[in-house]
C-alpha cells in the first residue's frame, strides 16, 4: 500500500478509535499499523510520534464536532444543544452495541489518561472543551441573559463529561439520559 494521503486519513480513523476504546497508552504504533493493514513506515511517513496520531486524532475529531454543531445554527439554543448531546448519546449506543460497552468521551478519556503525562495532549483538549463550553453558552445565551451563561455552560459542560464517566463505568446508559433531562431542565428554567 503507498503512502497516500488516504493512508494518513485511515491512521487517523483507526487511531481515533483505538484511542477512543482502549486508550492511549494501552494502543501501541504496531497496533494501530495492524489494524490500519500498513507498515510501521507509513505511519512515520505521517507522523513523527505517537503523540502526534493523538494530537491529529483530538484535531480532526474537533473539527467534526464544530461541524456538527455549525449545522445546528438558525435552531434555538436547547435544540442545538440536545442535537450535540443526542449526537454524543447515539455513538455511545453505537459503540456499545458493538462492544457491548460505553467507551465515554473520546477527549475525556484522553484527557484523564494523558493530562499529567503530556501538556500538548492536555492543552489540545483544554481547547476543545473550551470550544464546547463556549457553543453551550453561546446557546443559553439565545435563552436567557439573567444569569452567567458561561459559568452556567461550564457547569453543564462538567456535568455532562462526569455523566459520560459515570456511563462508562456502570455500563449504562442512565447517567447520560438522566444528564440530558438536567441540561433540557436547565433551558426550560431559564425561558
Amino acid at each position: 500500500m503507498g503512502r497516500t494521503s488516504k493512508n494518513r486519513s485511515h491512521i487517523i480513523s483507526i487511531a481515533s478509535y483505538l484511542f477512543w476504546v482502549r486508550g492511549y497508552e494501552a494502543v501501541g504504533v504496531n497496533d494501530i499499523c495492524e489494524k490500519a493493514d500498513i507498515n510501521k513506515g507509513t505511519l512515520y511517513h505521517f507522523f513523527k510520534t505517537k503523540q502526534d496520531v493523538a494530537l491529529e486524532v483530538i484535531k480532526i475529531n474537533q473539527e467534526k464536532v464544530l461541524f456538527f454543531i455549525d449545522q445546528t445554527k438558525g435552531k434555538p439554543g436547547v435544540q442545538r444543544v440536545l442535537a450535540y448531546f443526542d449526537m454524543m448519546m447515539g455513538a455511545q449506543m453505537d459503540e456499545c452495541n458493538v462492544t457491548d460497552k460505553f467507551a465515554g468521551c473520546p477527549f475525556g478519556n484522553l484527557s484523564a489518561e494523558m493530562a499529567g503525562k503530556s501538556s500538548a495532549i492536555r492543552d489540545a483538549v483544554n481547547i476543545f472543551f473550551g470550544k464546547m463550553i463556549e457553543f453551550i453558552s453561546e446557546a443559553l445565551g439565545d435563552s436567557s441573559t439573567k444569569k452567567n451563561t458561561k459559568v452556567l455552560a461550564t457547569e453543564i459542560f462538567t456535568y455532562w463529561q462526569g455523566a459520560l464517566l459515570m456511563s462508562k463505568t456502570a455500563n449504562s446508559m442512565k447517567p447520560l439520559s438522566k444528564a440530558r433531562t438536567y441540561t433540557k431542565n436547565i433551558f426550560s428554567s431559564l425561558t
